[in-house]
């Protein structure tokens, strides 16, 4: 598994994630976190198989996304917030592993939408039996063909969609502005007895 991005005390807390791998000792998993993770670092003391990284620059990030198995994203506890790094993860293509901090957790919609992975409430129990499950796929060799991923739906996250998106959007705006202007003015005109 790899993890980009931060933790966060408040709204993004790996305190599960932690017991749970200390539940699965048993397996032969791999961790390995990328970011500033120096006040977390002592929750996986003694759990083999992690390792931190720290800061690194994104291009590190992407490589080990990319080489990953099962990317591990957190969600926050603000379930309306989709994190960046989730469509990040999406265009890499690898099954993602979504400990979601809420039942309403947009992000786990997503993945479950798109049927790109796992989304797992943020209980160690849980976390424990998904880790569990994934490890059984990885060792027969069926991780990757469990998931037929929507790539339409996943395409309509990539930036140069969003672009093309958010461009229309801002022309239309536009548009009913000059439109309202030219209203605006023929109704000027109209009142004062010119067209």
């Amino acid at each position: 598994l790899v993890y980009t991005g931060n933790f966060y005390a408040d709204f993004r807390s790996p305190v599960e994630f932690a017991k749970a791998l200390r539940s699965v000792r048993d397996l032969d998993i791999s961790v390995t976190f990328y970011g500033n993770h120096a006040a977390y670092q002592a929750l996986f003391d003694g759990i083999p198989g992690v390792r931190f990284q720290g800061v690194v620059d994104h291009g590190t990030c992407i490589s080990a996304q990319q080489n990953s198995d099962v990317l591990l994203s957190v969600g926050n506890s603000q379930p309306f917030q989709v994190p960046g790094k989730l469509y990040e993860y999406l265009g890499i293509g690898s099954p993602i592993l979504h400990i979601a901090n809420t039942p309403m957790d947009e992000a786990g919609a997503l993945i479950m939408r798109v049927r790109a992975g796992w989304v797992v409430q943020n209980q160690a129990d849980s976390i424990e039996r998904i880790l569990r499950e994934i490890h059984a796929r990885w060792t027969s060799g069926s991780l990757q063909s469990m998931f037929l991923r929507d790539e339409n739906t996943i395409a309509e996250f990539a930036w140069g969609k969003r672009a093309t998106h958010y461009k229309g959007v801002i022309d239309e705006c536009i548009g009913a502005r000059e439109n309202a202007g030219t209203v605006k003015r023929s109704t000027k005109n109209k009142e004062k007895g010119r067209y």
